[in-house]
């Protein structure tokens, strides 16, 4: 139920995927949705939030694998976010910010779930700047900066339907990151 959570609020949004169409769609008998999810739709919503957090997480790690510098890095993640849109043909986003700009305000479970989401990925992006040599308040804002962009470029994207925003604000980050950001990531001395 959660993929397919997940599926349907990229494409669909929350506010439209009722209870009844989730629970048909991923194929769960209703005893069992009601069983894992007994408060309903807004409780499979915090956990498809907290898995779709958990995924970004995983794209932010594998963009920072091995000797990548901050540069390759935050290319790789704006790309290959922009590589995505395209294929879908611009008909998915971000799982959490259409949860939070549709619904937020008027759940507060959905609102903190959307908040740590976000928050996880700052702290990722933030850990592997450290990683490669940059100051602990520099990292935590050049992250954030980064989620304000690729957030923003997914909403540009798919109202445009071209990847062009997203160069265009790789542009602004790799600026932004300077020479420091070729550089790799730092030996940890033991």
């Amino acid at each position: 139920m959660i993929a397919t959570g997940i599926e349907m609020f990229r494409r669909e949004g929350y506010q439209s995927c009722s209870w009844r169409k989730l629970v048909e769609k991923s194929g769960a008998p209703w005893g069992s949705a009601y069983h894992y999810f007994p408060q309903g739709k807004e409780q499979l919503g915090v956990a498809v939030i907290e898995r779709a957090a958990q995924l970004g997480a995983a794209w932010i790690a594998r963009s920072f694998e091995g000797q990548a510098s901050a540069a390759e890095g935050i290319t790789a993640v704006l790309r290959g976010s922009a590589q995505l849109l395209g294929h879908e043909r611009y008909q998915a986003g971000c799982p959490i910010a259409v949860v939070i700009l549709e619904r937020g305000s008027h759940s507060p479970a959905l609102t903190a779930a959307c908040a740590a989401a976000f928050e996880s990925w700052r702290r990722q992006l933030a850990q592997a700047l450290e990683a490669r040599g940059f100051e602990v308040e520099r990292a935590s804002g050049i992250a954030l900066i980064t989620l304000v962009v690729l957030e923003g470029c997914l909403v540009l994207a798919r109202a445009a339907g071209s990847t062009e925003a997203f160069e265009v604000g790789l542009a602004t980050l790799l600026a932004q990151l300077g020479e420091q950001g070729q550089a790799g990531p730092v030996a940890v001395r033991t």
